[in-house]
């Protein structure tokens, strides 16, 4: 069952990689990209949450550093004062460093 998307404007940020040069051990996979974009479909597909282009920030495999992502997480956000709902997709890796959960 699909959730409708009411009259409350619907945001959505999408998060990670498919491979992580800066990690040696951790493995390149294509089913991280193919999840990203089965999700934004589903995103905006009339029958999924019908999510306008302009509401949704793909940052999925970025080349830019988390602190240049954050920056343009922040803007769009802000450009977003009606928004009542914000749903953050992350796909990649992830795991426990110094008793932490991080995502890589």
């Amino acid at each position: 069952m699909a959730l409708t998307n009411t009259n409350t404007p619907i945001s959505a940020i999408i998060l990670g990689a498919k491979e992580f040069p800066n990690y040696g051990d951790l493995q390149t996979s294509e089913s991280f990209a193919q999840s990203a974009k089965l999700f934004k479909t589903y995103l905006q597909n009339k029958k999924g949450l019908n999510v306008s282009e302009d509401s949704i920030l793909d940052l999925f495999n970025s080349p830019e550093d988390a602190n240049q992502q954050d920056k343009k997480i922040i803007s769009f956000l802000d450009g977003k004062n009606n928004t009542g709902s914000v749903f953050l997709y992350y796909v990649g890796h992830g795991g426990f460093l110094r008793a932490c959960l991080t995502v890589l």
